[in-house]
Parts: C-alpha cells; sequence; structure tokens
C-alpha cells in the first residue's frame, strides 16, 4: 500500500542530479544498481514508479525486464524511462520487455536515412571457446550474434563472418543482408577446436574494409581473448586512422578482459563482457546500432509541446541530443523535436503507465534543462502521473486456505454508499501469473476463488471500474505457504519411539550405534553330503580320464570300418594288424599310475610266490609215481605258463 509521499525506485549505474532533484520535491527515492532491482514482480510491489536512467539492457536480466513487464501491466506500478548514449535502441531494449512495455519502439529505419554499413563479425572458434558456463558452447553464443546483427541491416548492407583459430578464414564473404539466410546456414556450421590467433583474423577484416566503400566500416570481435601475442595496437590505431572501428565482446568467466578492452579502445570502439548467454544478441543490437551512428541526434534543439494537459505550461529549456525512437500507434506524444522525433511519450500499459524521455539527465544532453528552474516541478509532475495511485474506496482482502484463494474487494464510498455494478478485475504476479474477474456477491463487494498450488510470494492488483470510466486501483500481497511437513523440522521422538517399540527394536540416540558391529553367532551344519558328492564327481572323473583314449581310438577303428564297407572290403591281413594294434593301445593306455604301483608290486610276489610253490610241488610229484592227476604228463622243464600280468614290464623284471 502507498500512502503519502510515494516511494520511487531510481534505478542507476550511479546517482545522478535526477534523484537529488527528485528528493527536493519532496519524493522519497531509494538508489539501486541495475542488479539490485528484483526479478519479480511481487518484489517491486512497495514502489510507486521505477525510473531507469540510462539503463543498459545488459546490465538488466531477461526476469528483471519481464518483472517490470508484470509490475506496469498487472500491478499497475510506472515505469519512467530516462535516455542516454546506453538506453533505447542503442541500449540494446529492441526485442525485450522493456520494448513492450514503454510508448516508443526501437526500429526507427524506415524514419532515418542511415548510411550504408559494412560489418564484419570476427568469431573465435579455437579449443577454448568449446564450453560456456556449465555445459553451454561459446561458439553456440556467436551463432546468435550473426542472427542478431543481420537482423538489424538495410537489404544492401553489408554483412560478413571471418572465423579463426590458429588460422583465419572467410566463414561467410561479405554479401548483402538480403542473403541473410545463406550467410546463418554458412555461420551454423562452425565448430569450436584448435588454437587461437587473433591477429591474422583482424588483418583479413582490415583488407576488405579498407577497399570496402560504404560509409560506415565496422568489425566486431567476439572471443574469450585467449590468443597468441600479435602487434594489435599497431594494426587497431591504422584502422582507426582509416575511419574503420572495431568493438569487442569478451565471453566467459575465464576471458583476458585486459587485451579485450585494449582492442576496443585502439580501434575507436567499445568493450563488452558478459557470461550470461541471453546479453550477447543485446550487446550486437545496441552495437549494430550505434555504428550506424544515426540513432544518437546529437544536435541543440528546443523541443516542442504538442499535447496539452501534461507538460504544455512550461517554458522549456534547449536539450543537445536524443535517442531516435518512433511512437507506438496508441501512445501519447507530449514533446518532439525538431525532426518530429518523440522526446517525450506516455501511454497506459494494462493497468500501469509508462514514460519514455529520450534525451538524458546528464550535462551531456540536458546540462541547460538540469540547471532549469523548473526541472524539479517538470520531473516530479511525471513521477506523480506514472505512480500506482490507490483511493480509500476500494478495499482488497485475500482469504487463502490449503490450495484455493478466495479475492475479497469491497467498493464503498467515504459516507458507506456501496458502488455497485463496478467492471472489477483481478491481475496476479507471481510463480503463477493469471488475470481473473470478479463477481458481486453482496452490496459493495466482489468475490472470485481461484485454484493457486505452487508455493511462493504472489502480488495482486485490483482494478474497478465504473460506468463513468474512473478507475479505482488496489494492491495486495499473500504468500502461498509450502508443505506443513517442510515447516516442522523438530525430530518427533514419540513417533520414534513407538516405530522401535512396536518392531522390536531400540532408539538409539548416537547415530553411530545404528552401524556398530553386531553380535557373532555360530551354528552346526551337516556338510558330509556335499563332500560325498565331491569325492563321486572326482571318481567318476577319474575313470573318464583312463578310458578316453582307448574309446577314441575304437571309434575311430569303427569309423574307418564303416568307411570301408562304403568303399572296398578290408583285407584279412589288415584286419589282424588293427587286431593286434588295439590290444596293443589297450595295455598301454592302462598302464597303472604311481598311486597303484605299490598293490601290482605286492600282487607280482604273491603271484610268484605261488609259482614257485606249484614248481616244488610238480618235483615232489616226480619222485612218487603213484601221484598223478591231470598234470602228471608235464615235462620237468616246462612249467605253468602265467597269465598275462596287469604289471606288464614290471613282472617280467621280477
Amino acid at each position: 500500500m502507498v500512502r503519502g509521499r510515494p516511494v520511487v525506485w531510481y534505478v542507476a549505474r550511479q546517482p545522478g542530479v535526477l534523484a537529488r532533484l527528485l528528493t527536493a520535491q519532496g519524493v522519497r527515492v531509494r538508489n539501486l544498481p541495475p542488479e539490485a532491482l528484483p526479478v519479480t514482480a511481487a518484489g517491486l510491489r512497495e514502489t510507486a514508479a521505477v525510473i531507469l536512467d540510462d539503463v543498459p539492457a545488459i546490465r538488466l536480466s531477461p526476469a528483471q525486464t519481464a518483472a517490470l513487464r508484470d509490475y506496469v501491466g498487472r500491478l499497475g506500478g510506472g515505469l519512467i524511462a530516462v535516455g542516454g548514449p546506453n538506453s533505447y535502441g542503442v541500449g540494446g531494449y529492441a526485442g525485450t520487455p522493456l520494448e513492450e512495455v514503454l510508448p516508443v519502439s526501437m526500429d526507427v529505419r524506415h524514419r532515418l536515412a542511415i548510411p550504408s554499413m559494412a560489418i564484419i563479425l570476427i568469431i573465435d572458434t579455437s579449443g577454448s571457446m568449446g564450453a560456456f558456463g556449465t555445459q553451454i558452447a561459446k561458439v553456440e553464443l556467436a551463432k546468435e550474434t550473426a542472427q542478431s546483427v543481420i537482423d538489424l541491416l538495410g537489404e544492401r548492407d553489408l554483412l560478413g563472418v571471418i572465423s579463426f583459430d590458429q588460422e583465419a578464414r572467410w566463414l561467410a564473404v561479405p554479401t548483402e543482408a538480403r542473403n541473410r539466410d545463406r550467410v546463418i546456414e554458412q555461420v551454423s556450421r562452425m565448430q569450436a577446436g584448435g588454437g587461437t590467433n587473433m591477429y591474422p583474423a583482424i588483418r583479413l577484416a582490415f583488407d576488405y574494409l579498407r577497399r570496402s566503400p560504404a560509409k560506415v566500416r565496422h568489425v566486431i570481435v567476439l572471443s574469450d581473448g585467449q590468443t597468441d601475442p600479435g602487434d594489435f595496437q599497431t594494426l587497431l590505431r591504422r584502422m582507426a586512422a582509416d575511419k574503420i572501428t572495431t568493438s569487442a565482446v569478451a565471453i566467459g568467466a575465464d576471458a583476458d578482459l585486459e587485451l579485450m578492452q585494449h582492442v576496443a579502445r585502439w580501434g575507436g570502439g567499445r568493450s563488452y563482457a558478459t557470461r550470461d548467454l541471453y546479453t550477447i544478441p543485446q550487446i550486437l543490437t545496441a552495437e549494430a546500432l550505434i555504428a550506424s551512428r544515426a540513432y544518437l541526434v546529437e544536435e541543440r534543439f528546443t523541443p516542442q509541446a504538442v499535447r496539452a494537459g501534461l507538460v504544455d505550461d512550461f517554458a522549456l529549456p534547449a536539450l543537445r541530443g536524443y535517442v531516435a525512437t518512433a511512437p507506438k500507434p496508441a501512445s501519447a506524444v507530449h514533446l518532439v523535436s525538431t525532426q518530429d522525433d518523440p522526446v517525450l511519450a506516455t501511454w497506459q500499459f494494462g493497468i500501469g503507465r509508462a514514460v519514455a524521455f529520450t534525451s538524458d539527465a546528464t550535462a551531456r544532453w540536458a546540462a541547460e534543462w538540469m540547471a532549469w528552474t523548473d526541472a524539479g516541478r517538470f520531473w516530479s509532475r511525471l513521477v506523480r502521473w506514472a505512480s500506482r495511485g490507490e483511493t480509500d474506496d476500494l478495499q482488497v482482502a485475500v482469504d487463502h486456505q490449503g490450495d484455493a484463494a478466495t479475492v475479497i474487494a469491497d467498493a464503498v464510498t467515504a459516507d458507506g454508499t456501496p458502488l455497485d455494478g463496478l467492471d472489477v478485475q483481478a491481475g496476479i504476479s507471481g510463480p503463477v501469473s493469471t488475470q481473473i474477474p470478479l463477481v458481486q456477491t453482496a452490496p459493495g463487494r466482489y468475490e472470485a476463488r481461484m485454484q493457486l498450488t505452487a508455493p511462493g510470494a504472489y502480488a495482486l492488483a485490483v482494478t474497478a471500474r465504473d460506468t463513468a470510466g474512473r478507475v479505482r486501483v488496489r494492491t495486495a500481497g499473500f504468500v502461498v505457504p509450502y508443505s506443513p511437513e517442510l515447516r516442522d523440522l523438530t525430530v518427533n521422538r514419540a513417533l520414534l519411539a513407538h516405530i522401535a517399540e512396536t518392531t522390536g527394536g531400540r532408539l538409539l540416540d548416537d547415530p553411530a550405534a545404528a552401524v556398530a558391529p553386531l553380535r557373532t553367532t555360530r551354528s552346526a551344519a551337516n556338510s558330509w553330503p556335499l563332500f560325498a558328492g565331491t569325492a563321486l564327481g572326482l571318481f567318476v572323473v577319474e575313470i573318464s580320464a583312463r578310458r578316453m583314449p582307448a574309446i577314441a581310438h575304437q571309434l575311430g577303428v569303427l569309423l574307418g570300418a564303416i568307411r570301408s564297407r562304403a568303399g572296398k572290403p578290408p583285407t584279412t591281413q589288415e584286419i589282424e594288424e588293427e587286431r593286434q594294434y588295439a590290444e596293443a593301445d589297450r595295455w598301454k593306455f592302462v598302464e597303472p599310475d604311481a598311486a597303484a604301483s605299490e598293490s601290482m608290486e605286492q600282487a607280482a610276489r604273491l603271484y610268484i610266490a605261488r609259482l614257485k610253490a606249484a614248481q616244488k610241488e610238480d618235483r615232489r610229484e616226480r619222485g612218487n609215481p603213484h601221484v598223478g592227476g591231470a598234470d602228471s604228463g608235464r615235462s620237468e622243464g616246462t612249467p605253468t605258463p602265467a597269465p598275462p600280468a596287469r604289471g606288464g614290464a614290471r613282472e617280467r623284471d621280477a
């Protein structure tokens, strides 16, 4: 709620004379740097109006400019833009929410005699340009610049693009801007990689531009400045002497700002530094407009009042310059230059108001104006016209329960008479922005119900318009809280103790106790099936290993026989040879291993002992002719033949 003297936020790079003039007129002024401006419309609700004094768009984030637009359009706030060499078109306002909310347009090409231009973009495509911030390619930013510049050029203006790493090359040979599609397609193919040598690229641009007949010849260098050394000073000063200007844009947090500033100073241009993707097009837009030398009109003139009601009663002093703009169709132009360009314009934007003053508030263009005795009255009148006004006959409340909120507006005069039949609208800005109508539910009372699930701070502006066209405005703010679970961050010991008791556990105060070594337990297990199974498996493997060679040979014989039947049958000699080979091979592959040698030796000794006993019995029987039998006819020198022993050579040795 704004009562008494309005509070105005004065946003400038440094406080100027304008802030002191307003303070002297009883206006409460709060000085802010551009970076301190809130990023939401709700954050701007406490001020009646915002003054931007020669603030370039690159000093404001996209969120800040969007907040200013919503603050004016939805909350009924006021915005006053004061000009200067860093504002309006040359300040990069084109295509931003600032241009949307202001009563003037930045596009004045159809109204100005802009000289022919030749602009060369020099884009660093070295390896150091491969990343920007968190995974954003710097070279992608460079591609955006080509699109930004070419959209501002006339059909017959020339644009060329040079890329460089260790070497310089024409990415797009200078061509007329009407061939913009071809230029943009060529630029989109560039990739980052390689070393960095900026000097040959600037030299290549100089060799072309010094032969160009264009009235304005300008070079824009986009790089992080991490380059091989070169005699930049001599080259750039020579270019400046030939009326070829050079500006430099340092990209990224790791940019060599000192070198890029030197490049701009030696080349007679301007230097910029950015870490934000979205500021690149704004920088190039402003740079191209400044290079054209047509948007800054610097001549002495006395503004002419063309509309009554706001400033027509002042005897206005002279100004020395302004930024060329074009009035929008619904705007009200109050002061114009000798070329009929707007100097002061106003309009209604949404439920708020915006003012554009295209000259500045410094000694550069407004030295006589700021020394003027009525300067304080002039500026305070603009502030009061733009400031959000609130009336006491409209009161607003918000009843928020859960995900639902009810907006209640009471329109009652000072003597208690209800105001019926009003057109009441509520504009809401915050995490969710919307516009809703209020319905009359009782004499002088209007209500609307809405769902708001996104937590955060909201700003509400209610407007009530009567049949005569009078508009009443009232603002309010409210907060949709986060989940109650997030508000209560204390420990629920009762619940934890209940869980531990129910599950047979215990409540621990020391977190380390939860990971302390647990008690070790032992139990017996019957493991004989495992060992028995292992032994059986090993036995089968051993038998298979012993018999496998003989089995393989028998299969070979069988296959040979099958093949023989398919051809001629084997001879008797071949069959006998195969039988002998198989018999020998069978005994060969059943040779006892070392583990069985002892048992084989014992068997051999037993066999020899039995053989000797048999020979002794045979000799005894020969001495007794009455003893006979089946073997009585054997000769003495012929022992009983022994069966072939498994021991092979071992038994023969025995």
